[in-house]
C-alpha cells in the first residue's frame, strides 16, 4: 500500500505503531526540508532581481492562470551553444571565418554593415530623418542577461520590436525552446525586413539539416508598431514579453524626462507608448533599452519595475534596460 509516498505491508497490530511513528516522523522532516528549500529558491529568485538593480516584480495572478512555469537561467554553456549556432547564420565574430557552416565568407560586422547601410538607403527612399534609422543590435549574451532579470515563463510570446535582421528573434528562439511558445519580429524598413527573411530561410535550411535542434518557433512581420494594421494588433495583443531597443527612435516621438543624467539613456517614448498601451494584453511585460515608457498621466497604463545595467557594444560603454508590465 502506498500513501503520500509511505509504502507500508500489513504487520500485526503491536508492531504496527512504532513503525508508522518512525516513518512519519522521517517524512515530515522531509516535508520540512522541501518546504525550506522551496523558501530558499523563492528568496533567490527576489534577491536576483535586487543583484540585477531590478525591483522583484509584481507580476498579477491572472498572469500565472494556467500554471505557468519559469525558465531557469540561462547557462555560460547553454549561451555559448546558441551564439554559435546564431553565427552560423548570421555570421561569426572571427575576421576569417574559420567554421562557419553556413556564411564562410561573411562576419558578424560584415552583415551589421551592410545592414546600416541598406537601413540608410531604405530610410533615404521612405524620406524618414536619419537618426530614426539607425542600426543598432543586441547580442545573444545581452539578451538572456536581461531576459533571465525578467523572467521567461512557460507558454510567453516573445516579440522584438524594430527586429532588424533577426538575430534576437533566433536567439530567444534558441535560448528558451521550452518556454516560449512563439518568438517574433516586426521591422519598419522593408529592406531589413526582406534580408531577415533570407537569414531566416537558412535558419530554416539549419533546422531540416539537423544542424538546430529544439526551438521555439519563429516569425517575421513587416509593420508600422506606431500605427499597427490589424495584422500587428494582433501580433500585439499576443505579445507577453517584449524588447525594445530604443537608440533608433525618432526625436519627434521623444521627450526628455526630468532627470540631470538626460541623454540616450533617458529618453521617454510617448508614441510607443500609446500604441503599446492600446494593443497590448494585461499582465504583457515590456523591456526599453535606453528608453522610458510613460508611467504618469495621461497613460498610468504600465508599471516601472526596475532597471538593468547592461554591456552593448553598440551604445558604449553601456545601456540600460528597463522593465515594464501593463496594468490594464
Amino acid at each position: 500500500m502506498c500513501f503520500a509516498g509511505i509504502s507500508m505491508s500489513w504487520q500485526p497490530t503491536h508492531a504496527l505503531q512504532p513503525v508508522i511513528k518512525r516513518r512519519c516522523h522521517r517524512h515530515i522532516h522531509r516535508i520540512r526540508s522541501d518546504l525550506l528549500l522551496l523558501l530558499t529558491i523563492i528568496a533567490v529568485h527576489q534577491l536576483d532581481w535586487r543583484v540585477h538593480g531590478l525591483s522583484a516584480p509584481k507580476t498579477s495572478s491572472s498572469y500565472f492562470e494556467g500554471k505557468r512555469v519559469l525558465a531557469p537561467e540561462t547557462s555560460s554553456s547553454q549561451r555559448l551553444q546558441v551564439e554559435k549556432l546564431v553565427e552560423q547564420v548570421f555570421g561569426n565574430h572571427e575576421e576569417d571565418g574559420v567554421g562557419n557552416l553556413e556564411s564562410e565568407s561573411t562576419t558578424w560586422q560584415d552583415r551589421k554593415t551592410q545592414a546600416i547601410d541598406v537601413s540608410t538607403s531604405d530610410g533615404e527612399r521612405l524620406q524618414l530623418p536619419q537618426h530614426q534609422t539607425v542600426y543598432g543590435e543586441l547580442g545573444t549574451s545581452t539578451l538572456a542577461t536581461i531576459l533571465d532579470a525578467a523572467g521567461v515563463y512557460s507558454d510567453d510570446v516573445f516579440l522584438d520590436i524594430g527586429s532588424g535582421d533577426g538575430v534576437l528573434v533566433a536567439s530567444a528562439a534558441l535560448l528558451y525552446p521550452d518556454f516560449l511558445s512563439l518568438s517574433r519580429g516586426v521591422e519598419i524598413l522593408p529592406s531589413l525586413y526582406e534580408r531577415s527573411l533570407e537569414f531566416q530561410q537558412k535558419w530554416e535550411n539549419m533546422k531540416s539539416r539537423g544542424i538546430i535542434g529544439t526551438c521555439s518557433p519563429t516569425e517575421l512581420l513587416l509593420g508600422d508598431v506606431y500605427n499597427p494594421d490589424e495584422d500587428l494588433q494582433e501580433i500585439l495583443a499576443e505579445t507577453t514579453l517584449s524588447v525594445c531597443f530604443a537608440t533608433t527612435w525618432s526625436f519627434d516621438t521623444i521627450k526628455d524626462s526630468n532627470s540631470s543624467s538626460g541623454g540616450p539613456n533617458r529618453k521617454v517614448l510617448p508614441q510607443l507608448s500609446r500604441s503599446l498601451a492600446s494593443n497590448m494584453r494585461k499582465d504583457a511585460r515590456v523591456i526599453i533599452i535606453d528608453g522610458h515608457l510613460e508611467t504618469q498621466d495621461p497613460l498610468p497604463v504600465f508599471r516601472f519595475e526596475g532597471e538593468l545595467k547592461i554591456q552593448c557594444p553598440d551604445t558604449a560603454p553601456y545601456s540600460m534596460a528597463r522593465l515594464y508590465t501593463k496594468l490594464k
